[in-house]
């Protein structure tokens, strides 16, 4: 690992003229070898290259051509990174790299060529019918389905995911891969019932570490909502049954009747039904029935005991051949095409088994009357409630609590929340920064339990309360990372981590981590934490910032490339301020007089009648300062305290894309001044004509920050007001931002 000492020998060979031509691509070899561990990697690429005609067989040509496709790659060199793509798939004699090469090429090209996928696509499956790739099946419709995951396609990709288990008969680790793809899928589809029979098909030894624990995590709370779905379902048809026409309602029972006796072996009946027995009175006995009635199948009582005396012998065997060998029921019960299956079978059999083959049987469970149907929807509530927790505290999936939460309310639009459906609520719309609905919220509360415990729990002011000692943890980290205390956050997170896993991850944390990461050009490891963000928190603003960072650092060399070559000359502006801050000269400011002391702005800014009618309300040691005027041009302050450099920057550019965006055409720029160890302003504007323009834009962006403009900064670190550029002076000097906040408070009592 003496990379210096490499170089320099590497180099005096370079240089030698007497240097064997036959012997250059030995050098090119180790000077791509050097690059590499350099991580300089399109120079890396380009000596690989250069290099090939060293490669000893043309196996071995195609894994450097394959190699150097990789770091061309991460260069962001995508058309030369899909050439070597296609050379190594014309070289190589491996499948595997085959399959894997056309995966790739798919993520390059997919977005410059709209059929790429497809191509591809066709061509894998063209791969699996080829007695050539017999043996590599399961790992070719595993790669098709990652294909059709790519254009979010789940139902061919499940398709294939299946092709790929079946067709996997001594790759154990692809099948388990498999398995857990396709639980993924379900999950993300919101398929929980197959998605719990896929996870518990999966042996967990094979998977990594991380996959392990999500597998883990998963599998207790999808068994629950995976049976509160089978709850609801039953409920919702026995409701359904429940409100058909008594005519419609013996024609559904009359054929599932008839379908249930037919499951039993025993022969359809097509006159009237019994509401007693299973046979009708006016059927002949059988000729071999004792007259005693002690023939067992006629035997209630003894049909009964035999089945729970096989039970305890036996277990749940399924009806199908060779029942007593547990390998074919092993394998019966391993089949993915009967998981699902097996978990519905399993849970009407349980309902079913009991039921007496009549009308009489069929109906005694429907919600007929008042009481019955108010039990059913109870055991609906019930399960909804269980849901939503369950999302909520064992998955962290806020989105998917929230649509099981607003169900209840949709379904029983004229009962009366309970207090916990609220409060929990309240609690899932904070976590996604739907920050309007959760206050509205607190106001049901307060309203219809202003004397309830969880009532009082949400106006507590008291945080500490209100949070886990993990999510102290968490937000210990996410302060020490925007505070600038890397090592100790990176110390202290790997200690949470271990005691609590991801289960309380805030996307706010994993954002500026990432962002830390980036600083020092750690991208894989800052992509990895982007990544988290949308993996559990989809759908969220944080989400698409991740996205947008994500493809910003896979052209990072690219971008930075292209910004360093690019010539900008800018042109001399010329701003008219009514200060000039740069001036040596120090004016002596002064309070306005009381006639002309406030003029508020046409139709812009509401001046409080106090301060328009009266003089400035008197602070103590102020006056003297800061003085106002309404006319008087005025920057917009964001000032931020305890946030380190990196994230002032980071949102400085988060202002500025806001501002393109939102203000198109103006010119609004920003600078950072530092006012102390602690504190640090964004000043934005030129700045603004005056006060009414000030505060109509903090009024129009302040709505906005934590939601859409940098939502990973908690409202405790910011905080808005405006200041002319004669009072900035004076607080640049006397470095009392107290000071000129209450004097700002003193004018404006309402808004600072």
């Amino acid at each position: 690992k003496k990379l210096a000492e490499a170089e320099a020998l590497l180099e005096i060979i370079r240089i030698d003229k007497l240097y064997p031509e036959r012997l250059k691509t030995d050098w090119y070899e180790m000077e791509a070898y050097l690059q590499y561990n350099r991580q300089n990697n399109d120079s890396a690429a380009f000596y690989i290259i250069k290099s090939l005609n060293n490669s000893a067989t043309k196996s071995a040509k195609a894994r450097w051509e394959f190699l150097a496709a990789q770091l061309l790659q991460k260069s962001g060199k995508d058309s030369a990174s899909i050439n070597m793509y296609e050379k190594s798939i014309q070289h190589t004699t491996d499948p595997i790299m085959e399959v894997y090469a056309r995966l790739h090429i798919v993520s390059l090209s997919a977005e410059k060529k709209p059929n790429a996928l497809q191509e591809n696509l066709n061509q894998l499956l063209a791969l699996a019918k080829r007695d050539k790739y017999v043996g590599y099946r399961d790992i070719i419709y595993y790669a098709a389905a990652e294909l059709e995951l790519k254009r979010k396609n789940f139902s061919n990709a499940e398709k294939y995911l299946l092709k790929s288990i079946e067709t996997s008969e001594t790759n154990e680790l692809q099948k388990q891969k498999s398995y857990l793809l396709l639980g993924d899928v379900s999950y993300t589809t919101k398929k929980y019932i197959k998605a719990a029979g896929y996870y518990d098909s999966i042996q967990v030894a094979f998977l990594k570490e991380l996959d392990q624990e999500r597998v883990n995590n998963r599998k207790p709370p999808l068994d629950t909502i995976a049976a509160n779905v089978l709850m609801i379902n039953k409920e919702d048809s026995l409701q359904k049954i429940a409100a058909m026409s008594i005519a419609e309602r013996a024609l559904f029972l009359k054929n599932k009747l008839n379908k249930l006796r037919k499951e039993k072996g025993l022969k359809e009946t097509d006159g009237d039904f019994s509401y007693g027995g299973e046979l009708n009175a006016n059927i002949p006995d059988d000729i071999f029935k004792p007259a005693n009635s002690d023939f067992y199948f006629a035997n209630s009582s003894l049909k009964t005991t035999g089945v729970s005396e096989f039970k305890a012998i036996w277990g749940n065997r399924p009806n199908i051949d060779n029942w007593r060998r547990k390998s074919a029921i092993d394998r019966s019960f391993n089949n993915p095409t009967e998981i699902t299956q097996d978990v519905i079978i399993k849970d009407n059999t349980k309902e079913t088994k009991d039921i007496e083959l009549s009308i009489e049987g069929l109906t005694k469970d429907l919600p007929l009357d008042i009481e019955s149907m108010n039990a059913s929807n109870g055991k609906i509530l019930n399960s909804l409630m269980s849901n939503g927790y369950v999302f909520q505290y064992y998955l962290q999936d806020y989105h998917s609590a929230i649509e099981t939460y607003e169900e209840i309310l949709k379904r029983f639009p004229t009962s009366t929340p309970s207090e916990s459906l609220l409060f929990h609520l309240n609690y899932c719309y904070n976590k996604i920064g739907a920050y309007g609905k959760a206050d509205s919220l607190i106001k049901v509360l307060n309203t219809q339990y202003p004397n309830g415990k969880f009532t009082r729990k949400i106006s507590s002011n008291n945080k500490k309360n209100s949070l886990s000692p993990a999510e102290e943890l968490y937000e210990e980290v996410y302060r020490s990372f925007l505070e600038g205390k890397f090592e100790y956050a990176k110390e202290k997170k790997i200690q949470a981590d271990q005691q609590f896993g991801k289960n309380y991850w805030t996307p706010q944390l994993l954002y500026i981590e990432s962002i830390y990461y980036i600083k020092q050009r750690q991208d894989s490891i800052a992509i990895n934490r982007l990544q988290s963000i949308n993996s559990l928190f989809p759908k969220t603003e944080m989400a698409n910032k991740a996205n947008t960072m994500i493809d910003v650092l896979k052209r990072r060399n690219e971008i930075e490339l292209y910004l360093t070559n690019l010539a900008i000359e800018r042109p001399t502006e010329i701003v008219v301020r009514n200060i000039d801050l740069n001036s040596t000269n120090t004016a002596k400011i002064e309070v306005p007089k009381t006639d002309n002391l406030i003029k508020p702005p046409v139709q812009k800014v509401p001046i409080p009648a106090a301060i328009a009618v009266t003089t400035i309300p008197v602070v103590p040691n102020l006056v003297e300062s800061f003085a106002f005027n309404a006319s008087d041009s005025q920057y917009v302050v964001l000032a931020l305290t305890k946030v380190d450099p990196i994230f002032i920057s980071e949102a400085k550019n988060a202002f500025n894309r806001f501002n393109k965006e939102r203000y198109y055409g103006q010119n609004i720029p920003i600078s950072t001044i530092v006012i102390n160890d602690t504190l640090q302003l964004l000043l934005m504007g030129a700045p603004f004509t005056n006060s009414a323009d000030a505060v109509t834009y903090i009024d129009k962006t302040k709505p906005l920050t934590n939601a859409r403009i940098v939502p990973w900064l908690t409202a405790e670190k910011y905080n808005y007001s405006f200041i002319s550029p004669a009072n900035l002076i004076l607080l640049r000097k006397k470095k009392n931002p107290k000071a000129y906040m209450d004097f700002l408070h003193a004018l404006f009592p309402d808004k600072f």
